[in-house]
């Protein structure tokens, strides 16, 4: 199965524990590499500019992971991030970014599934409307529609109405994401009214804790298997791109819920791009995940 992954590459400089990392990042990188690790064909739609290094275009190519047309810009600095993580969060700073997908991208490409996941409000109307109507399966992290940035690139979530997000197959949000957009903090209500908003399947993720999955089947509770967890970076897209990757082979909603948080939790362990390779097991681990699932409607 071939999936599209629409947002920007970015590159991040991860502050950790005393250290900083630099490493390739971006919902591209982390949901495509996921993906393609479950033996999906990606495309990336997406935009980088003329300072990308040469040696992540090769190591990308290396490890299968395609570009639509036109995906570099001459005339733009790649999408790049500061973060700084501590215990008591992760400080997000925008220090450049690139510029806006365009619709021409679009032309030509033939995929069964499309991962939407801007993280700088990069997706115009016009490309998003086009690619939920081709009528194909549509998943959204809405993150980069409530990102707001002052003027030194600090990141804070705004308000947005739910009528200004794609209509896609599946949405996935956070407690605050979910929060923001439906006014309610409980979990299963969020999912209920993303669901009554015409978003056909939902998950809210809750960090290390739990996940709720929501279908016109049922709502579910899925506990995260316990474990150390470094970095989050990326992490909510290793699930999307595991969850897609498995959606788009059985249809089938829970088990490949089940299988974004056996991913996400696998890779937890790891730092940065790098969290890629600690996906193991993962199919087991998903197993353990149905087993303890808990259903709620």
């Amino acid at each position: 199965m071939h999936l599209a992954i629409v947002g920007h590459i970015a590159i991040d400089t991860i502050a950790l524990k005393g250290s900083e990392v630099s490493s390739l990042g971006g919902p591209p990188c982390y949901a495509g590499l996921t993906a393609k690790r479950l033996n999906s064909e990606v495309t990336l739609v997406t935009k980088i500019g003329a300072d990308f290094p040469d040696e992540y275009l090769l190591w990308l190519a290396r490890n299968g992971i395609n570009f639509a047309k036109n995906s570099k810009s001459l005339n733009s600095k790649t999408t790049r991030f500061k973060i700084n993580v501590r215990k008591e969060g992760r400080s997000l700073q925008l220090t450049s970014r690139c510029k806006e997908i365009e619709a021409s991208q679009l032309n030509g490409l033939d995929v069964d599934g499309a991962i939407l996941s801007p993280i700088v409000g990069e997706i115009p109307k016009e490309v998003s409307d086009a690619i939920v109507s081709k009528g194909i399966t549509t998943f959204l992290d809405p993150q980069g529609y409530l990102r707001k940035f002052d003027k030194k690139g600090f990141c804070s979530l705004g308000k947005l109405s739910l009528s200004k997000l794609p209509r896609t197959s599946v949405i996935k949000v956070d407690p605050e994401e979910g929060y923001i957009l439906t006014g309610t903090s409980n979990l299963h209500d969020i999912a209920l009214k993303l669901r009554k908003h015409g978003f056909e399947n939902v998950v809210v993720t809750n960090e290390a804790k739990n996940v709720i999955v929501a279908s016109e089947e049922s709502v579910v509770e899925l506990k995260v298997p316990k474990v150390n967890v470094n970095d989050t970076t990326g992490l909510g897209d290793i699930l999307a791109g595991s969850f897609m990757a498995t959606y788009l082979k059985t249809n089938d909603f829970l088990w490949s819920a089940c299988a974004g948080v056996a991913c996400a939790s696998s890779a937890s362990k790891g730092k940065g791009i790098n969290k890629i390779d600690q996906i193991k097991d993962w199919e087991d681990i998903a197993e353990e995940v149905k087993e303890e699932m808990k259903k709620l409607a």
